[in-house]
């Protein structure tokens, strides 16, 4: 982050100084032409057609004036293309790393994983609409893809291109064919759309009475799950048209609500098809820029320190906090040999509520005892009351 933030500012810094220099230079060349346009009218209004010696002051004048603001810009140019030009020494400081060497060797060297990598980036491309480079992976690659299973994309794609364009009525349609698979999701998405619906009609103002009577319908099928919106919006119908009290008083943002529509839209449609709501490559990318920093620094330390490579692909050297964003799943670390349990040695639970690895069971186990003892705490236990727990 600290690496794109310096490029940040030094690109701020060059968006800056060229509003100023473009500034300047408009301000300046305006002036000039109105100067020049001044004279030529006073010439040419001269009865005699000849230069008077007034006129020969102004265009000398003119003309130092116009080489100074000739050079001016020159020198302001030279400026600016320096501070272009540190932006590239800013991205080479920032950039310019090796991170090959915190690459897994052979990680796709099986046809099998070169595979799956095709197909997750063809399915980043299907999810954003780039149907045209999907297929041209898809024929390079050898991978399968029929029409089937491109086609729920093409229809979630131009419904999102819809919403974008502040258009509802495909996206009612296609929550009404699937209204039944969305209440088991319990998504709330097609009251979400006739509630914009009626805030659009709302903040519109203009509309007739019967319109804002028919919206209003609508909610009676969403009464039981969201009564106190339904109200809420009830009560809007007292500042119809007045965008400013619907805004203080019931929070009413059309923008965000288009926005939380049209994110909404997309997070069900790709549940109803099985797929996690952000793309598996996005996903892997961001997580991928937030920890490539702290591995670098952790290779240039070991690189130091002469310590042999990388440990194996299933495990990292250090610790890394990818954020809230990308925790999809509990994690348990064993507090006694400090590492984190897996398939084949899960969690378990002893009698006193204390949890600890299944490898630090059998290390306390310390032969055929049939009995241990909690390393947190006095209380002793048989071997077989230990529990294996399951995180969801």
């Amino acid at each position: 982050m600290d690496s794109l933030t310096a490029v940040e500012d030094e690109v701020q810094k060059v968006m800056t100084r060229f509003e100023s220099v473009s500034s300047n230079s408009l301000s300046s060349t305006e002036q000039l032409i109105a100067q020049l346009s001044g004279i030529r009218e006073e010439i040419s209004s001269d009865p005699t057609g000849q230069l008077s010696a007034q006129h020969r002051v102004a265009l000398t004048d003119s003309v130092k004036r116009i080489r100074s603001a000739l050079s001016r810009n020159s020198s302001e140019h030279k400026e600016l293309h320096s501070c272009v030009s540190r932006v590239g020494r800013v991205i080479d400081k920032n950039f310019r790393q090796d991170v090959s060497s915190c690459a897994v060797e052979g990680c796709f060297s099986l046809e099998s994983k070169q595979k799956l990598l095709h197909e997750v980036i063809t399915e980043h491309f299907l999810r954003r609409g780039l149907m045209e480079v999907a297929e041209s992976l898809v024929a390079e690659s050898n991978i399968n893809l029929s029409e089937d299973e491109k086609q729920p994309f093409l229809e979630i794609n131009c419904i999102v291109l819809s919403l974008r364009n502040g258009e509802l009525e495909p996206a009612l349609r296609w929550t009404e064919s699937h209204r039944e698979a969305l209440l088991e999701l319990g998504s709330s998405l097609e009251f979400k759309l006739y509630r914009l619906r009626f805030i659009e009609l709302l903040v519109a103002g203009s509309v007739a009475p019967i319109e804002l009577i028919r919206a209003a319908r609508e909610f009676q099928r969403f009464a039981e799950r969201h009564s106190d919106d339904i109200r809420s919006l009830m009560g809007c119908l007292l500042h119809v048209g007045d965008v400013e009290s619907l805004r203080r008083r019931y929070r009413i943002d059309v923008s965000a609500a288009w926005r939380d529509v049209t994110s909404r839209f997309e997070r069900d449609a790709c549940s109803l098809l099985g797929l996690p709501s952000d793309s598996p490559l996005s996903v892997a990318i961001s997580a991928g820029c937030v920890a490539l920093p702290a591995l670098l620094n952790i290779h240039s330390v070991m690189q130091q320190r002469q310590v042999a490579g990388m440990l194996p692909s299933h495990e990292l050297p250090i610790e890394v906090d990818l954020g809230a964003a990308h925790r999809f799943h509990s994690v348990f670390a064993c507090p006694i040999l400090r590492q984190q349990v897996s398939d084949s040695n899960p969690p378990m639970r002893l009698v006193c509520g204390h949890v600890i690895s299944r490898d630090s069971l059998n290390k306390l186990i310390n032969g055929n005892k049939s009995r241990i003892k909690c390393p947190y705490c006095p209380v002793e236990q048989a071997v077989g009351d230990a529990k294996q727990i399951y995180f969801w």
